[in-house]
């Protein structure tokens, strides 16, 4: 007896935290791309290359114009700081008085909120992070939170869980 074919499910699409657009934005972000990837025959939805997603977003008719910026002055403006951002946080310093040559960032991002909750991003050379005690204790945050994320990804392995628990306790010691 021949199998049944199945109708098609739709698929469901999310947005990652942080995302520029809402649940239901990338429901049709990601019907669109769907059908970009029929057309230009890429394959897939995971394979529609930006420039594709671009050009078929510029007619004022398509469902996907209205998740861009058509201001290029504004968007110039904001490419230009992205590309600042870029220079900021890939600068790497290499740290020589260690047994092993280490490299780091020279800039470390700090995401703080100000009176308003506006998110601000500023970049401090990462030998000034701790001389505050405010940068120093969103550093010291972070890297909790990287930490206990490894504990647990870990868990399993009761070796490395140690390790990650005895850092957290490390971490925590710095804290003021």
């Amino acid at each position: 007896m021949p199998k049944k074919k199945r109708k098609s499910e739709k698929v469901q699409y999310g947005a990652h935290p942080g995302a520029r657009f809402s649940i239901s934005d990338a429901q049709i972000l990601g019907e669109e791309l769907e059908k970009i990837a029929i057309k230009h025959k890429l394959g897939g939805k995971r394979t529609v290359p930006a420039k594709i997603l671009l050009k078929e977003a510029t007619s004022s008719k398509s469902r996907l114009h209205r998740f861009f910026s058509w201001d290029d002055a504004s968007e110039a403006h904001k490419n230009r700081l992205w590309v600042a951002r870029q220079y900021l946080s890939h600068l790497t310093v290499i740290i020589e008085d260690v047994e092993v040559p280490a490299y780091s960032n020279g800039h470390y991002q700090i995401v703080t909120e100000d009176e308003e909750e506006k998110t601000i991003r500023t970049y401090m050379n990462t030998e000034d992070v701790m001389s505050t005690k405010e940068t120093r204790a969103v550093l010291l945050k972070e890297a909790l939170d990287h930490i206990r994320s490894m504990r647990s990804r870990f868990a399993r392995f009761k070796r490395l869980a140690n390790i990650f628990k005895n850092a957290e306790l490390q971490i925590e010691r710095l804290f003021p």
